[in-house]
This record gives structure tokens, C-alpha cells and sequence, in this order.
């Protein structure tokens, strides 16, 4: 019974953080485009 509980907690864990990698791509993502929005922002003010 206790060796079930972990094994499904493991598995609560796993799947937690696959969800937390596939959040940490769209933060990157919108990262990435905000600094390239910053970056043409600074070149339309040259």
C-alpha cells in the first residue's frame, strides 16, 4: 500500500513537471518576442 502511494505520487510529480517545462516554453517564448519588440523599439528611436 505505502510502496502505491509513492509510486503514484512519483507519478504526480512527473506529470507536474512536464507541465512546468512546457509553461517554462511559452514564458521563454513570450520573452524572446518581447525582446525583440524591444529591439526594434530602440531602433525606431535612433
Amino acid at each position: 500500500n505505502t510502496v502505491k502511494s509513492l509510486v503514484s505520487q512519483a507519478d504526480e510529480v512527473v506529470l507536474g513537471s512536464r507541465e512546468l517545462a512546457k509553461s517554462s516554453l511559452r514564458i521563454q517564448s513570450v520573452v524572446q518576442m518581447i525582446k525583440q519588440i524591444a529591439g526594434q523599439t530602440n531602433l525606431l528611436a535612433l
